[in-house]
């Protein structure tokens, strides 16, 4: 996608979409770059960002690739009746009680793939069994000994930021480009994260600058995928 004309954003934390719905090949690269600058009385804060999408148009959240990897996935062998427990090989692992840990769940077993899209909170575990907060939902289909789970992390966003982050935008009109490849399970910003099929692209400018006269202008912004050619 491409916008060649002045757009121009005035307010505190201004969040603007610029463009969903765009497909994504990771195995390509894409190309970022635009032109910004501040037009205010102050240098405005801005950030361009992209929400990266699974394969059913839903946001991976930070909580999906952030893993706690100093904590060992266990393989799952059971879940009560109840749904509230999961019973695991004997794992002799103490993981912390962070009130943001969550729990991932691989149901294939394949630790390089995003966890279930639903992560669950964690009341404690010991050796043998994981107990949970809230009991999981019953079209979760646990496949014993194939099951892993893992700590992951609840915080923070999961935006993916190339070219513009946290910049304070100069007066005159300055160029930012740079280039994303890949995927990564954790965040990149040169990579898409882990499991993006599309993406949702926008700005935020002029951001926490409560009190601040400042305002934002980008032109000649462009999101492409660059092809090669081998002859």
């Amino acid at each position: 996608m491409s916008m060649e004309s002045v757009k121009t954003i005035r307010g505190i934390s201004s969040d603007v979409t610029l463009a969903k719905g765009i497909d994504i090949d990771v195995s390509s690269t894409y190309t970022v770059s635009m032109e910004v600058r501040s037009i205010g009385k102050e240098k405005s804060k801005a950030y361009f960002y992209l929400d990266c999408l699974d394969e059913k148009g839903r946001s991976i959240k930070r909580q999906h690739v952030n893993r706690k990897t100093q904590f060992p996935p266990v393989k799952v062998i059971g879940v009560s009746e109840d749904r509230k427990s999961l019973s695991i090989e004997e794992d002799q692992t103490v993981w912390d009680d962070s009130p943001t840990n969550l729990l991932g769940l691989y149901l294939d077993g394949d630790l390089e793939q995003l966890p279930l899209y639903s992560l669950f909170k964690i009341s404690k575990k010991n050796s043998t069994e994981i107990i949970l907060s809230s009991p999981m939902d019953a079209s979760i289909e646990i496949k014993p000994g194939v099951t892993k789970a893992r700590v992951h992390v609840n915080e923070g966003t999961a935006n993916v930021y190339p070219a513009l982050r946290a910049q304070m935008v100069p007066f005159e009109w300055t160029k930012y480009e740079s280039q994303i490849h890949g995927e990564s399970f954790g965040i990149k910003h040169d990579k898409f994260l882990l499991g993006t099929r599309s993406v949702r692209i926008g700005i935020r400018a002029n951001w926490e600058q409560t009190g601040a006269d400042v305002e934002f202008a980008m032109k000649n912004l462009v999101f492409s995928q660059i092809k090669y050619l081998l002859h």
